[in-house]
């Protein structure tokens, strides 16, 4: 393999989902477990742009990013979910700006949040 295809490789098989995007919602990259989880309860859609699809979760994404003078590396947006089923996931996301970019990250918190319950 080279070098684009074991990164390739590492981001489709990360353990979190993630989306890059832009200020317009245009989703730019997106990782296989962002749809392993919301397709089921969001179909496909709105798999094209960010604030569609966070907006079942984050409602307010949208107004915070286009209305905040943003520095990188701040937090924008955190967001805790559930999502139903025969197995219910507890879900979190977090919003970050990096440089002209946002990235969310969403990561499986059921084991955790079950601890705690």
């Amino acid at each position: 393999m080279t070098g684009d295809e074991d990164l390739l490789e590492l981001w489709n098989n990360l353990p979190v989902g993630m989306i890059e995007f832009e200020l317009d919602g245009s989703i730019l990259v997106m990782n296989a477990m962002v749809s392993q989880w919301l397709v089921p309860h969001l179909g496909t859609d709105c798999f094209d742009n960010a604030y569609l699809l966070l907006a079942p979760f984050l409602p307010d994404l949208e107004t915070t990013l286009l209305g905040d003078d943003l520095d990188s590396d701040d937090t924008l947006g955190t967001a805790t979910f559930h999502l139903p089923g025969r197995s219910p996931q507890t879900l979190f996301a977090s919003i970050t700006k990096s440089l002209d970019r946002y990235v969310a990250v969403i990561s499986d918190i059921t084991a955790q949040s079950r601890l705690t319950a």
